[in-house]
């Protein structure tokens, strides 16, 4: 698959920063000797490949029949930055099947990776999926948030919900036409279900297999061919498929919130823009969704944001370098103490700004003031919110003008913006003559508050 550019720049440099971060740590894979191995755990005799060097990272084979072996053969680049161990999940490749056929639960697959983190001697480990291993890999990193050093999730699955754009449906419709991708059509088109029988499901991955690649033409590097014991085609009878079935292991949704949050350990999602099977806008929204549960506790004003506004983020994120909410978020992001808590906030920000004929600016202030308190903190972004835009007309730089210097004398989270500068130009010298008995209001507020701002500057004095 195609892996966008911006993508593929921040996985090297992300990549790299670990490698550098682990040489300080004790998170390097020493002792573990490379090779394959067959060990019981859980009663299930499994096997995995050690392979590599670097902190040991557990990379799980999707749980529905397919072997390790294309993702060894494929991810050699990782063994330069991670000890890669590559397991064959139960009833997968070389790997044996559960007792029973409801054995197979997202919390069975768990205890088969803590189990093999613990043969290892390993107290914290990386984790890395694709597809259904990254459910299994983010599954285990929510459940073991303590456990982990972090989770590099593979075109993650599991997304519920209509995706939007250019969701599975339309991406397969795109290659219509194209003669690298007719065969592989033809067998897609005609199959209703995926086979469950062993060989049949070979067959049919083997049909299907130029669909999940960008340019067909990269899968002349690697063999393919099937058969052997190192075929990344190598599927289990259909025990693995069954087994899903019987344990109801489904999508994402037995992952709470509160899982969520207590996922502090650094998570890094990669997806492809022609990923049929866990297309991007999927990907974005599971990212949103993961940011917006790291927001503790959720705030009025993200709770109470529009559908839209997830809806525009996740087209404006795609869109790469060029999305205004992108620029938004490295114009305000860079004075902020904790960027990936911020995001969230930020976010709404700029879609309330967007939309800042319909908004509650005094109650945006305020917002931002409780969620950045510290006088140093969102200070370029309080100014923007401060400022009178030459956008608006006479009458709504009076209302605007009005409401902030309301908020600036009266308002308790006014107190997080010091280091901005109020200049309302002729805007102030309207307010009495059109605002007078506002003005008279506030002025009595602000004398019998002796909490208020203004109350306590005037007591410096």
């Amino acid at each position: 698959m195609k892996i966008q550019r911006h993508l593929s720049g921040l996985l090297v440099i992300w990549l790299v920063a670990i490698s550098m971060l682990s040489l300080g740590q004790n998170l390097r894979g020493d002792g573990l000797q490379n090779g394959e191995f067959t060990v019981p755990i859980n009663g299930v005799k499994q096997w995995y490949k050690v392979s590599g060097t670097g902190p040991v990272c557990l990379m799980p084979s999707p749980a529905w029949g397919v072997s390790s072996d294309i993702y060894i053969k494929t991810l050699k680049p990782m063994e330069k930055i991670f000890t890669m161990v590559y397991l064959d999940s139960r009833a997968c490749g070389r790997s044996d099947p559960a007792p029973s056929l409801t054995q197979y639960t997202w919390a069975d697959l768990d205890a088969d990776l803590d189990a093999l983190r613990a043969h290892l001697g390993q107290k914290k480990v990386w984790v890395m999926g694709h597809s259904e291993g990254a459910m299994e890999a983010l599954h285990y990193a929510c459940k073991h948030p303590t456990r982990i050093n972090g989770a590099v999730l593979l075109s993650v699955g599991g997304i519920t919900g209509k995706n939007l754009g250019r969701d599975g449906d339309a991406i397969i419709a795109s290659h219509e036409g194209d003669p690298k991708f007719a065969e592989a059509l033809k067998v897609e088109k005609k199959t209703e279900e995926m086979p469950t029988n062993g060989p049949e499901l070979t067959k049919f991955l083997q049909a299907t297999l130029p669909l999940f690649w960008y340019d067909p033409s990269k899968m002349a590097k690697y063999d393919f061919s099937g058969g052997s014991k190192t075929s990344p085609a190598k599927i289990s009878p259909a025990t693995a498929m069954q087994g899903k079935n019987a344990s109801h292991r489904g999508d994402l949704s037995d992952i709470t919130a509160a899982d969520y949050k207590n996922l502090t350990a650094p998570v890094l999602i990669v997806t492809g823009d022609t990923d049929f099977v866990c297309p991007l806008d999927g990907a974005t929204r599971f990212h949103l969704t993961l940011v917006l549960n790291y927001t503790s506790p959720a705030p009025d004003w993200l709770a109470a944001s529009p559908a839209p506004w997830i809806n525009s983020a996740v087209e404006d994120l795609k869109g790469g370098t060029q999305g205004v909410l992108r620029q938004f978020l490295f114009d305000f992001g860079s004075d902020t103490e904790k960027p990936r808590a911020a995001f969230a906030k930020l976010a709404v920000a700029h879609g309330i700004i967007a939309q800042d004929s319909n908004a509650d600016w005094g109650e945006l202030l305020r917002s931002v003031g409780e969620e950045f308190p510290s006088q140093t903190e969102g200070v370029r972004l309080k100014r923007t919110l401060t400022a009178l835009p030459e956008s608006l007309t006479s009458v709504e730089k009076l209302e605007r003008a009005w409401t902030i210097a309301s908020f600036i004398l009266g308002a308790r989270e006014a107190e997080a913006y010091p280091c901005v500068d109020i200049n309302f130009g002729n805007a102030a010298s309207h307010f009495w003559a059109q605002k007078r008995d506002e003005v008279i209001i506030l002025l009595s507020r602000l004398v019998r508050r002796k909490e208020s701002p203004l109350a306590l500057r005037s007591s410096e004095r």
